[in-house]
């Protein structure tokens, strides 16, 4: 920025922001080196190659220089993979169609290689993410500017579905809009079983999910739909521990009081199917049949 800039914004301090070629930068992907990154191994995201191809790279990446090769600098990548592959898919993109290139907004750190992956797992770990419900007011206000679901999910880097089950939400009762916001039931659920409820059906429906445990994932959706349709909900899930992890822990029991761990490895051979386990135990087999009837 220069300094006319400055004085007509107000702005202090220097201003480092560089321009590459996304192709001139290195991402590192040796596992060692102290910037190397899980990211870089992603699969690139199509919907935000379509939105770079619009927008280019509106969020400045962070790179330091480490030294030169064959006369040029070597830029590495601190922060920012994600944007520098999206950047290098819309240039094959761009080129194919007869059209400019776009470059990468930079700015250049310095420090050591400590400091510099402090930075690194900052600018990647401490993000706010908006809430599903802001994410459908802010679609819903864009596409109040006359724009198309499509042009909304070139903006947002999402699927025009995507966009569709965002806007399904602003149709939910605000027991159900409450649960998602609070991460109780999952978005999709709502957005694609829920919202096709009348409102005054939705906090039942929603009530009867959580009541069965039901509410994200393959068995929340069926869940979900066989309280829209009627249909007869999916199965309890019984989830049983593996073998080695209860041996291990009947173990760690049997080290604080032995008599505990036999009365617990009873109670669970007897849960598991083996009616006799109890046998030994004669008080706690009555007080199961008193408890279950059986």
């Amino acid at each position: 920025m220069g300094s006319d800039s400055k004085k007509a914004t107000g702005a202090d301090g220097r201003a480092d922001l560089l321009m590459f070629d996304p192709d001139k930068v290195i991402i590192v992907t040796d596992k060692a080196h102290p910037l190397y990154d899980e990211r870089c191994e992603l699969p690139v995201d199509k919907n935000m190659v379509r939105n770079v191809m619009v927008h280019g790279i509106l969020e400045p990446i962070l790179v330091r220089r480490n030294g030169e090769k064959d006369g040029a600098a070597q830029i590495e990548v601190i922060a920012g993979r994600q944007r520098v592959q999206w950047a290098r898919a819309a240039n094959k993109l761009l080129v194919a169609e007869g059209k400019q290139p776009i470059r990468v907004p930079a700015t250049l750190k310095r420090g050591d290689a400590t400091d510099l992956m402090g930075i690194m797992i900052s600018e990647n770990e401490i993000r706010q993410q908006d809430t599903p419900l802001v994410r459908a007011s802010k679609v819903q206000r864009y596409l109040n500017m006359g724009r198309s679901e499509e042009d909304a999910g070139v903006m947002f880097g999402v699927s025009i579905s995507t966009v569709r089950d965002w806007l399904a939400l602003l149709d939910c009762d605000a027991s159900v809009q409450k649960a998602v916001e609070t991460g109780a039931l999952a978005a999709t659920i709502a957005a694609r079983q829920l919202s096709k409820l009348p409102r005054g059906e939705q906090k039942a429906a929603l009530d009867a999910l959580v009541a069965s445990g039901a509410t994200k994932g393959t068995r929340g959706m069926a869940a979900a739909q066989a309280q829209r349709t009627g249909g007869d909900p999916p199965p309890v899930e019984k989830r049983v521990r593996a073998k080695p992890a209860l041996k291990a822990w009947l173990k760690e029991l049997r080290k604080i009081d032995k008599q505990e761990a036999e009365i617990a490895r009873a109670v669970l051979a007897h849960v598991l199917g083996n009616d006799r386990a109890l046998g030994a135990f004669e008080h706690l087999g009555k007080a199961w049949k008193a408890a279950t009837g059986e």
